[in-house]
């Protein structure tokens, strides 16, 4: 079948065309944006060309011309089927640009190959060249569009502006031809000028490493502010104080506003701290937009003590439990009706004799001496564990936003890592 769609004598416009090619229309339906395959929202399908195309194939079968030549071609072998899957990278000519400046964003979109067996051997072709339109997105929303040149490479220049500062996370969509399913990428971390290509994102599911991001730096032009911590790494000792952390904030080119803290984390051991600001909010005026000012970045819920919460005999939050052995306790603290019984034998007179009341307290004495019951216990209970619960890394990402009067978001942010041992 493929063979005879393949030959130019068997699939023509002429009489003796084994497949009456079918080349408009399409089998294109709206989907969902977010579902696969749809990323953006629209419609999903493919347009009816000539030649073979995913809406009609090869077209309808003509049986009378196809029983003739059946046997005058040779089979082309396994894998024949015309490629249907696509990839697009993408690269960045810079990973930091300053607003008013450009970067260009190359996408290269590939096809996949086609193997055959014949004559008598496993051959691997590539299909043919993607055609088509890719469009540009930035934070997921589309800024451009350009068409495949004959290599299957669409260019884009993206301009910089203040609106846009901080990271930008940049974007590939392929939308497809007859022959190809679109595909979308990133497919790789940014590079520099004259960067190679990486992973892709491909229309069947494959997973890209990691995004393409330029930052978008304020420049001389737009009023901005940086952020950055005292220290950005932390060390706490085991049983140690976790301490405080100091963000600083430093407007530049003017900037006068007030930047409001918030901070997420991640954590290596599955507890997230609580985060707080002392101040929570930071203001530059005309009149301090050149002095710096800071933050107080405090964690807690977590501890650095080896301590277990929770369990009994705690004195406080988190608390340290107490070893607990009853045969080495002193006299005074073995806690059972004995010791009671023999401090009131101590301090009565020698000559008053011993009266039903203290008949009684000998009794219940004994018996607690004898069954055991009382404050103390044979079972000492577990020791403490030999590492706090706490212990690990905790990746602090503190955000500092400028909201403006016409309700533009600005944003920066910093990091700190404190390791807890």
């Amino acid at each position: 079948i493929y063979a005879l769609g393949n030959s130019a004598a068997y699939y023509n416009t002429t009489g003796n065309s084994v497949f009456h090619d079918i080349t408009t229309g399409n089998n294109s339906n709206p989907c969902t944006a977010g579902t696969p395959s749809c990323p953006y929202g629209g419609s999903i399908g493919y347009n009816a060309a000539t030649g073979y195309d995913l809406a009609t194939g090869w077209g309808s079968v003509d049986l009378n011309n196809l029983a003739n030549a059946w046997a005058a071609i040779t089979p082309l072998g396994l894998g024949s089927l015309g490629p249907s899957i696509s990839s697009t990278a993408l690269v960045s000519t810079a990973n930091s640009v300053a607003a008013g400046s450009s970067v260009t964003l190359t996408a290269t979109v590939t096809g996949s190959t086609i193997t055959s067996v014949f004559p008598a051997t496993l051959t691997t072709i590539p299909g043919p060249t993607p055609a088509g339109t890719v469009q540009f997105l930035v934070n997921n929303a589309i800024v451009g569009s350009s068409t495949l040149n004959a290599s299957g490479v669409a260019t884009y220049t993206y301009t910089a502006t203040c609106s846009a500062l901080g990271a930008q996370s940049m974007t590939a969509a392929y939308t497809g031809s007859p022959v190809y399913a679109g595909s979308v990428g990133p497919a790789l971390a940014t590079g520099l000028a004259g960067g190679t290509g990486g992973a892709t994102i491909a229309s069947n599911g494959s997973v890209n490493t990691s995004p393409v991001t330029v930052t978008v730096t304020p420049g001389t032009t737009c009023p901005y502010y940086n952020m950055a911590p005292t220290n950005a790494s932390v060390l706490v000792a085991a049983g140690g104080t976790i301490p405080t952390s100091t963000i600083t904030v430093t407007p530049i080119n003017g900037f006068t506003g007030t930047v409001t803290f918030t901070a997420s984390s991640t954590t290596t051991s599955g507890y997230l701290p609580s985060l707080s600001f002392n101040p929570a909010t930071v203001t530059f005026t005309s009149a301090n937009n050149t002095v710096a000012q800071t933050t107080v970045v405090t964690l807690s819920g977590i501890t650095a003590d080896l301590r277990m919460p929770n369990l009994p005999g705690q004195v406080d939050s988190g608390t340290m439990l107490a070893q607990h052995n009853a045969g080495r306790k002193p006299w005074y603290a073995a806690g059972s009706g004995v010791t009671l019984a023999s401090l009131l034998l101590l301090v009565l007179p020698r000559r008053r004799r011993l009266g039903g009341l203290l008949v009684l307290v000998l009794s219940v004495a004994l018996i607690g001496g004898v069954t055991g019951c009382g404050a103390s216990s044979q079972t000492a209970p577990a020791a403490t564990t030999p590492n706090s619960i706490y212990a690990g890394t905790y990746i602090i990402n503190v955000i500092g936003t400028y909201t403006s009067s016409g309700g533009q978001v600005t944003r920066n942010s910093t990091i700190v890592t404190y390791n807890i041992n």
